[in-house]
């Protein structure tokens, strides 16, 4: 057996190393309730034999390392302490972080006696730790549509579609998350685009549909069904988009969702992003509503609340609409996504694109990203920064959820940015890499 108490710089071993000749330890199983597993409180009772100043020296050193858990638990900086173990030596060590532990003394009065000149004790440590043990670090293969699954990183753009290698997301097979539990993630998206950009928005979204290389995310504004003019434009997804003016009335445009892609979303929440390229008009006000309606197109079914149309090119959120909604038998045929836009202004609208919320953060940076540097959010280790060499600066604010990868199941991830300086342009590049520690219950 291994067992150790560290926090990377300073780690108390459990298992045997002088002054500690003994220690009884199993680890604990979480309790679920309604569908939530609780932290484990659980004990090693740990002998110690050697002088009084060994024994003391390696009593205290725990009691510094459970202080410092608690005051992380409690929001201060400190380093992550981690409970280390294996039941065979020669396994794989997993971990599990500590929340709070105490160290008390043996009610025996000859096992807490440290005037003898080799004085043998025995203590019981407590600790409150996560649900979960976590694995070694491990970088994942991926794949895009036109790239092989492999380490080391896969380039992407900043949209998808019918493009020979224009693609918005990677790939995890299936085999590549182990454990049983959610892991956390270390993304990497490093800017290749061949200048700095400073991103006030940046989506990363999780895919983990039952089979997320059929679920169609990308909705091409000309596809719309009528209304708008459709302009040629190299700068635009697919090459094309549409350009509508709207004044002191409405505009309606339609997309027609199919029965095939319904049954792949299973009523899940997706986010509704719309990609806006083009602005005109001294100064275009409007506002934007997002609709699901049933097969005729005649009954909404759900309704967004509405958006303030963007005064320059962007990205605009249109909330969070379940596909489809209300139990909506899919089986019967499409359903119509129509937006509704009032207010004064010309703009041009590129793509729409469905985003899965199986895991979705947002992410914006407050300062610019040169060329090569990255974006890093890291679901592990609860941080997100820009990376640049081995410089880790704080210039990335998270909103949203984390990303968990699912165990033996195939995803993607999902990208798509802003940047201040040049808008949601298509061509823009990341290459991504994609860390994970595999999570279990129990090791």
């Amino acid at each position: 057996m291994i067992l150790q108490v560290t926090d990377g710089t300073t780690t108390v071993q459990l298992s045997g190393a002088a002054p500690i000749v003994g220690c009884t330890y199993f680890p604990g199983t979480p309790q679920r309730t309604n569908g939530q597993y609780a932290d484990v409180t659980e004990t090693a009772e740990v002998v110690l034999r050697g002088t009084a100043a060994q024994i003391r020296t390696a009593v205290n050193s725990l009691e510094r390392l459970f202080e410092q858990a608690a005051r992380r638990a409690a929001g201060a900086l400190q380093a992550r302490v981690y409970v280390q173990y294996t039941p065979v030596d020669a396994d794989a060590v997993w971990r599990s972080e500590v929340l709070e532990g105490r160290v008390t003394w043996s009610s025996d009065p000859g096992l807490r006696r440290l005037g003898e000149t080799t004085p043998t004790v025995k203590v019981a440590v407590f600790w409150r730790r996560r649900f979960y043990w976590e694995g070694a670090e491990a970088e994942l293969q991926l794949s895009t549509s036109n790239q092989a699954a492999a380490t080391g990183g896969r380039t992407i753009k900043n949209h998808d579609d019918s493009g020979a290698g224009d693609d918005n997301w990677v790939q995890i097979a299936a085999n590549q998350v182990t454990g049983v539990l959610p892991a956390g993630v270390r993304i990497q998206l490093q800017n290749t685009t061949g200048a700095a950009r400073t991103w006030r928005k940046l989506y990363v979204a999780l895919n983990a549909l039952s089979s997320p290389a059929n679920f169609v995310h990308i909705l091409e504004a000309e596809a719309r069904l009528t209304g708008g003019t459709v302009q040629s434009d190299a700068a635009a997804s697919n090459g094309q988009k549409l350009q509508f003016t709207v004044s002191s009335s409405s505009v309606i445009f339609t997309w027609t969702l199919s029965a095939a892609l319904l049954q792949y979303a299973a009523g899940r929440l997706f986010r509704l992003l719309a990609t806006v390229n083009g602005v005109s008009g001294a100064t275009p006000t409007g506002t934007a509503v997002a609709e699901i309606r049933d097969a005729n197109a005649g009954v909404a079914l759900w309704r967004s609340d509405g958006v303030t149309l963007p005064t320059a090119v962007g990205i605009l959120d249109l909330g969070t609409l379940p596909l489809p909604p209300g139990g909506y038998q899919t089986s019967a045929g499409a359903l119509n996504l129509t937006v509704m836009f009032t207010g004064t202004g010309t703009w041009t609208l590129d793509f729409l694109q469905l985003t899965p919320t199986d895991g979705l953060t947002m992410l914006a940076c407050a300062a610019a990203v040169a060329n090569s540097s990255s974006v890093v959010v890291d679901s592990i280790e609860d941080l997100r920064y820009v990376l640049t060499g081995s410089a880790q600066y704080p210039y990335v604010a998270q909103s949203g959820g984390e990303i968990l990868l699912l165990p033996n199941t195939l995803q993607r991830l999902i990208v798509l940015a802003e940047s201040g300086e040049a808008g949601p342009a298509i061509a823009d590049t990341f290459v991504v890499r994609v860390w994970h520690r595999p999570r279990r219950v129990t090791v």
